[in-house]
């Protein structure tokens, strides 16, 4: 059913677009406390992430109460069980990581411009779209699929979600080009926020 194979590629995407609604406002709501006290700023943007995994936590419920409304139409389990559901593991820690990589660059932007916090959800809003999240990643050519593999994480992580939910395809090579991609950025974006860490309490 169309709602299971949404919600199973939904889940990690909400991870990622849930959290760049909170990352931005994170160094703003903690502004005060950075000017009276020193503690490791990166501790911020990581706290930002909590209200999100109990988001995840309330999607997988309704994935179950999906999953099991179609089972009791169809008499057909729409869900793969076995081992195969450990690599929605990776993929919720790969869409925290590029929510982070995107997030905490923009949390510290957003101190000095404070617009940046709207803009990000637009964002998200259209970057969802360029994503396999309302469609099956058949529907991009073989010829721009690994473009977007390689210049979009979340496809990656969106696929391995949706793979170990429900199954299907799921191509080993662009898996580890997006997850590759996902860590570059990743460090580049931490390295930048330990950088700018110093102007955070001014």
């Amino acid at each position: 059913p169309y709602s299971v194979f949404f919600l199973s590629g939904y889940i990690t995407w909400r991870i990622f677009q849930s959290a760049l609604n909170f990352l931005p406002r994170t160094m703003t709501w903690t502004q005060s406390i950075m000017r009276r006290a020193y503690f490791p700023r990166l501790l911020v943007p990581f706290a930002g992430l909590a209200p999100t995994l109990i988001e995840f936590v309330l999607l997988l419920v309704a994935l179950a109460v999906v999953v099991a409304s179609a089972w009791w139409h169809d008499g057909h389990l729409p869900l793969r069980v076995g081992w195969q559901m450990l690599g929605l593991v990776p993929a919720v820690i790969g869409a925290l990581m590029f929510s982070l990589t995107v997030g905490m660059p923009t949390a510290v932007v957003a101190l000095f411009f404070r617009d940046v916090r709207y803009a990000i959800r637009s964002f998200a809003g259209v970057f969802m779209f360029l994503t396999p999240v309302v469609y099956p990643v058949t529907f991009v050519p073989d010829q721009y699929r690994w473009a977007m593999y390689a210049f979009n994480p979340m496809a990656a992580i969106v696929e391995l979600s949706r793979w170990a939910l429900i199954g299907g395809q799921l191509n080993a090579g662009y898996l580890a080009l997006s997850f590759a991609t996902n860590i570059v950025l990743f460090v580049a974006s931490v390295t930048f926020f330990l950088r700018a860490e110093t102007l955070l309490g001014d």
